[in-house]
């Protein structure tokens, strides 16, 4: 990982990492990035100085906007950590029994009190401090993204039926955009 900062080369910040990890999670202030892999989780500094390695294998990953947690989902759990790896919550998402269902995407909320993430066709808004897990309904293929409007009062979800929708945070459908 190279900082650049403006230049046209960069300073090495983090050179040996797990060849393995395929997701990246950064923060808002862009102070910490989070690394995730068949071989778990890495949380750093930009200076490369490891904070803490999970053990967990999820397809997406997310740091709160306080930089207090690390959101991550796989198909059978989606879990919050501290920055310390010390587990908050966990969940279980709607397909997890489904032997073809899948997970993508993970988004705080900007409040950080509900994460978003797509579980096979249902966008899932799960509110931590409530234990409470929202399936929206409304794709016709696998969700492949999901995120929150910077002001907190919609969610947008990104399908393989070619969609785009807009949500209300509560759950109410906007508006689907068609041929993306």
């Amino acid at each position: 990982i190279r900082d650049f900062k403006g230049k046209k080369t960069g300073e090495l910040i983090a050179k040996k990492l797990n060849p393995s990890n395929n997701y990246i999670a950064y923060s808002s202030d862009g102070g910490l990035i989070a690394f995730a892999g068949i071989k778990g989780i890495e949380i750093r500094r930009l200076t490369g100085n490891l904070l803490k390695a999970i053990d967990f294998n999820p397809h997406s990953l997310a740091i709160s906007h306080d930089e207090k947690m690390v959101a991550a989902v796989n198909k059978e759990e989606a879990r919050i950590y501290s920055l310390a790896g010390t587990l908050l919550h966990r969940t279980t998402p709607p397909n997890a029994k489904d032997p073809h269902g899948s997970t993508a995407s993970i988004a705080f909320s900007r409040d950080d009190r509900e994460i978003a993430f797509a579980s096979s066709e249902s966008l899932c808004i799960w509110n931590t401090s409530k234990g409470e897990l929202k399936q929206f309904l409304g794709h016709e293929g696998w969700i492949t993204d999901c995120a929150y409007s910077p002001d907190g009062t919609m969610i947008a979800s990104a399908s393989y039926d070619s969609t785009l929708r807009l949500w209300t945070s509560g759950g109410d459908p906007l508006k689907t955009l068609v041929g993306h």
